[in-house]
């Protein structure tokens, strides 16, 4: 999530520590809005249908993920947006509010 709010790969930074490295600079500057993330049950063909949503900036599986989920970030400017996407991203997947 720091990756896209910030541009900062924490893992990175925390073996660069470790081996006494200097920091890396960001990658970006500051996502200017909000920049969320959800899980979605894993299922055929919804990391692709999920990546053609606006706003949605990664979504990788189980076999690229920490969970057994369907693993979503996205941004929006504001809440509304947010949590729109949200609610767009659940209905994909089946889900029901």
């Amino acid at each position: 999530m720091l990756w896209h709010a910030r541009g900062v790969d924490l893992w990175d930074e925390l073996l660069r520590a470790a081996l006494g490295e200097p920091m890396s600079p960001p990658s970006h500057g500051p996502n200017p809005g909000i920049v969320a993330r959800t899980q979605l049950p894993a299922a055929e063909g919804l990391v692709r249908k999920a990546s053609a949503l606006p706003g949605v900036l990664e979504a990788r599986g189980p076999d690229h993920g920490g969970t057994a989920n369907l693993e979503v970030y996205f941004e929006s400017p504001d809440e509304a947006g947010a949590e729109s996407t949200r609610r767009q991203l659940r209905g994909i997947a089946g889900l029901k509010d």
